[in-house]
């Protein structure tokens, strides 16, 4: 056989061993051929582009495997432009295919436009024997390649499809059954973990890591069931997908047969695939996200960052649609060998072995929530204080913490929990609590904080926990707080910890930051470590109490605020250090996603958030109630007796100036009584906006949906906005009653003849009360539809079909969301007893996103499908054409180029 020179460019470098174990194999069986490799990494200059390009015009064939476009190949441009140049002074070029991986749309854009072969028959075969990849298709890619090129017909077999899912270990060779590997390596006596990963990896033989994990699952006395596949569903291809993964290899009988679900995958599911929303709820298992970072080990171990942007995006962001549980980087990409064969850069995931001991050690402790009884199962809660006083306790945004950890013990004790007490109510929960060591150092002597705490920790257990720091961090926090045990909550050379202990909970209150005379500067301070006394806190709830779990109560805590990388932690930072291996259950508001998804990533919790307080109209009270009463007077007067008006205009302006109106509006009296016609144009518009805004009306209790007029209330807030295709009910009934919303918004001050006397912000103001009249009405006959139209008719004089859309949606949807608030407690309880909870959106409700609840579910922050909503995109619309109106007008030409500066935690709580 003749001997050719194949030029092969990889975008993403995976198939470079196989690639190269092909060229061995066509070379034993007597090919003789000359393979060029190189990756994108190593097109990194114009020089290297250069010489790559050279060696392709002098090769035989050209192999492009493009993942992301043409802009994936450095070398694209360069190769096709002397590809052509070659062509039309009738120069021999080589033969060109161009391969898009995995579906790459612009891949294929790519081909169609400058492969000649695209879309025949042996396209499609080059295709299909990149696809499925490994030696074997290598191999006769290669003779085909050959028949092409010298026009013969040398035996080749057609592309092989290989195995697309299997069972994977490092013991046994080839693919065994099921039952056969469970007969083999299972003991179901033990916990089983499974272990899914993709199929490319398997087939290339990247598998340094996956059985990293596996050896360390064995070395800790657990069963493992790896899997590797194709987790998508693909036509071309046949495989089988995730879902027959799960069934076949996960689950016996309809129910789980592995305790916990280990995913180094990246990507969402359930984003890219919505049939399988369903399928980590049918298994039921918690779901650890394992890291896979693209960057090398030593970029990682330096970066304050952790992982990259995309990392974030593909390993973390997406993952946590599914539920997934963020954890730490099990292995990293390193590209430092070329391979001898064919001088492609090798790409390889190397584990980070310390790191694949803590996920594995947190994932197996997840899994022994599943096994132990809920009598015997030991759980933490602990609340937040900040700053550290004893009125402080329990501080969560938008939560009565109390009285929601009261709710909770109640239904643990009926759960069959080893519950000493319960209690009557929160208050007396927060009493039992205050009667024993606090973290209010201010009124105790030390002997009497010894006296009070029911936790406490002699030299024989701090000084081992202390030595087993790393020494870098041992070092710095010496540096900063002294010798261990140092002086904060020590009496007699014993650590003193706060809380109670209650069968077979512990009530605790997060360690203070520092000290609380500087506990404002230090609650955020990115360098100074936490003191001895915090470590060692979450180390006896560890090692002495022997918690199976911990929860965390409401927004927010300071242990996901500590030093450390930003995520994908090391064993350096402290909110690894802190949490250890324990199963933290986090419930959190939520209309935060953005410091939600902090406590996420740095503190590997399951988060369960929980539902905003009751809003409601601010309305008008006392002084400005006062103002309002004289507004109406002066305009009676104007119509029915002119001569009170001087007597009314400064007893107007002496009650504004009593509730300090003037300084809020930055007017004087003499600017007031110039015109006092607009002063009091802007005075009705600023009253409207204070009536008119929405506040909380009280706090929230887990688990416990509003009744009665709160909910009809909460309802109406709701609604305010519109949400999605469902119309604002305020804006529906000031339609059916015949105004103009944005006429009524840009005259709330003013009274229109057709206003009927009235400012367009009472004309809002009585909108509002008539929905509230509706729902409240809908709320005394249960939200019955049959009735809507006829309580439509009865408030507004006549039926209408926008009007009735909302309170359709408030009837059929919103309402059952609401009461679906209990699912708080369930899955809190979940998250206890070792079950997968499930994931949902976040954000503002209020803000036209009522479609997020219900509540009860492990939230994720950015959802790419919801951002921006219409409205957002309509107001971006009009800023951006502002933008470049000023821009002409001030300097006569259009701008270059236009920062924007996105501020996360709003676009997430407003979808833009």
């Amino acid at each position: 056989m003749k001997s050719f020179t194949l030029c092969y460019f990889s975008a993403h470098s995976m198939e470079i061993p196989s690639l190269s174990a092909g060229v061995r194999q066509y070379e034993k069986e007597g090919g003789k051929i000359r393979v060029i490799a190189r990756t994108g990494p190593q097109l990194f200059d114009e020089s290297r582009i250069k010489a790559f390009v050279n060696d392709a015009l002098a090769s035989d064939a050209v192999l492009i495997v493009l993942h992301g476009g043409r802009a994936s190949c450095p070398a694209f441009d360069d190769l096709l432009k002397a590809v052509l140049e070659k062509k039309n002074h009738g120069e021999k070029i080589p033969y060109l295919h161009i391969h898009p991986q995995g579906g790459d749309e612009d891949g294929i854009l790519a081909a169609k436009e400058y492969d000649h072969d695209f879309g025949t028959d042996q396209w499609d075969t080059l295709n299909h024997y990149l696809m499925h990849g490994g030696r074997v298709n290598f191999c006769n890619l290669f003779f085909y390649l050959y028949n092409l090129l010298f026009q013969e017909k040398v035996p080749c077999n057609p592309p092989k499809t290989l195995p697309q899912e299997g069972i994977y270990h490092p013991d046994i060779s080839g693919i065994p059954e099921i039952q056969d590997y469970l007969q083999q390596k299972v003991d179901k006596e033990k916990i089983t973990v499974g272990l899914w990963f993709y199929q490319s990896y398997w087939l290339n033989d990247n598998l340094a890591y996956i059985d990293a994990i596996i050896r360390e699952i064995e070395s800790r006395g657990a069963n493992v069931i790896c899997v590797f596949h194709l987790r998508y569903k693909d036509a071309e291809r046949g495989n089988l997908g995730a879902d027959y993964v799960v069934e076949q290899f996960f689950m016996e009988d309809g129910r789980a047969r592995i305790d916990v679900l280990i995913s180094p995958m990246m990507f969402s599911l359930t984003l890219s695939a919505p049939e399988y929303k369903e399928l980590m709820q049918r298994l039921n298992v918690p779901l650890i996200q394992a890291i896979v970072t693209m960057n090398p080990y030593a970029e990682w171990k330096e970066s304050l960052q952790g992982v990259s942007t995309m990392d974030v995006s593909f390993s973390v962001a997406q993952p946590e649609f599914d539920g997934s549980l963020i954890t730490v980087p099990v292995a990293t990409r390193e590209e430092e060998e070329i391979d001898p064969v064919t001088g492609g850069l090798l790409a390889k995931n190397v584990p980070v072995p310390d790191r694949v001991e803590k996920m594995v050690s947190l994932s197996l402790n997840w899994a022994k929530l599943r096994k132990i009884e809920n009598r015997d199962r030991l759980i933490a809660i602990i609340f937040h204080h900040y700053p550290p006083r004893n009125d402080r306790i329990g501080c969560a945004a938008g939560l009565d913490s109390f009285e929601s950890i009261k709710l909770l013990i109640d239904r643990m004790k009926k759960e069959g929990y080893k519950i000493d007490r319960t209690y009557e109510s929160g208050d007396e929960l927060a009493k039992e609590l205050l009667d024993r060591m606090t973290c209010d150092q201010r009124w105790l002597t030390p002997e009497r904080m010894a006296q009070k705490a029911e936790a406490q920790a002699g030299r024989d257990l701090f000084s081992p926990w202390h030595n087993a720091l790393p020494q870098s961090i041992r070092e710095k926090m010496t540096a900063d707080w002294g010798e261990i045990p140092g002086d904060l909550f020590v009496h007699e050379e014993k650590m003193l910890f706060a809380g109670l202990i209650n069968g077979n909970i512990f009530v605790t209150i997060q360690p203070p930051r520092g000290y609380f005379e500087n506990i404002d500067k230090i609650y955020h301070d990115m360098y100074l470590s936490p003191p001895h006394h915090y470590l060692a806190h979450y180390r006896w709830i560890k090692d002495v109490f022997k918690a199976d779990a911990v929860m965390h109560v409401g927004k927010h805590g300071s242990l996901e605020w500590l030093p450390g990388k930003s995520l994908g932690l090391s064993e350096e930072c402290y909110p690894d250090l802190a949490i250890m291996d324990l199963p933290n259950i986090y419930p959190y508001i939520i209309n935060d996603p953005s410091e939600g998804t902090q406590a996420k990533r740095r503190s590997y919790c399951c988060i369960i958030d929980h539902l905003t307080p009751v809003f409601t109209n601010a309305d008008l009270y006392e002084e400005l109630a006062k103002v309002e009463n004289l507004l109406k007077e002066y305009t009676d007067a104007e119509r029915e007796d002119p001569g009170k008006l001087p007597i009314i205009r400064p007893m107007i302006w002496e009650a504004v100036s009593q509730a300090d109106l003037d300084k809020d509006m930055e007017l004087d009296e003499k600017e007031a009584f110039s015109d006092f016609d607009l002063f009091l144009e802007k005075l009705h518009s600023y009253l409207a906006d204070l009536g008119d805004t929405m506040i909380n009306d009280g706090l929230h209790i887990m688990g416990k949906a509003p009744e009665d007029d709160r909910l009809a209330e909460f309802l109406v807030q709701l609604t305010r906005l519109s949400n999605g295709s469902v119309p604002s009910l305020r804006e529906s009934v000031l339609d059916a009653l015949g105004y103009d919303y944005d006429e009524l918004l840009a005259n709330k001050g003013r009274v229109l003849l057709h206003f009927k006397g009235r400012t367009g912000g009472q004309v809002i103001q009585s909108a509002h009360e008539s929905g509230l009249a509706m729902v409240k009405e809908l709320e005394r006959n249960r939200f019955d539809t049959a009735l809507i139209d006829t309580i439509v008719e009865s408030c507004l004089g006549g039926r209408n079909i926008t009007v009735a859309a909302a309170l359709r949606y408030i009837c059929e949807i919103l309402t059952p969301n609401i009461r679906l608030t209990v699912n708080e407690i369930n899955s809190s309880l979940t998250g206890f007893e070792g079950g997968f909870v499930l994931p949902g959106p976040s954000g503002a409700p209020t803000r036209g996103q009522a479609d997020i609840l219900p509540t009860g579910r492990n939230f994720y922050s950015v959802d790419p499908d919801k951002i921006p909503t219409p409205g957002a995109w309509e107001v971006g619309k009009k800023l951006g054409d502002a933008l470049i109106e000023r821009c002409l007008q001030e300097t006569g030409k259009y701008p270059e180029s236009i920062g924007i500066i996105i501020w996360g935690g709003s676009t997430m709580r407003s979808k833009g």
